[in-house]
């Protein structure tokens, strides 16, 4: 009878979430390095052109935004 207590199932969905948590904090964690390195860069870029810092934010939102519908609609 403990023993039966003690299993837990765990829902393919709960996985598919952590898997996405955990590739979010990959992501967000390249940011933060890319971020560090090159921060005197991207101050430069925002103060004197800002049209081609949009163009910067704007890509990567296109990939990231890419990128969560491929894990949406080919999930397993």
């Amino acid at each position: 009878m403990r023993a039966t207590n003690q299993i837990h199932l765990v829902s393919k969905r709960n996985v598919n979430y952590r898997e996405l948590i955990l590739k979010l904090y990959i992501v967000f964690g390249i940011l933060t390095v890319f971020l560090g390195l090159f921060y005197e860069q991207i101050i430069l870029m925002v103060k004197n052109n800002p049209e081609q810092f949009m163009l910067v934010i704007v890509g990567t939102l296109m990939i990231a935004v890419s990128r969560l519908w491929r894990w949406w609609y080919f999930k397993e």
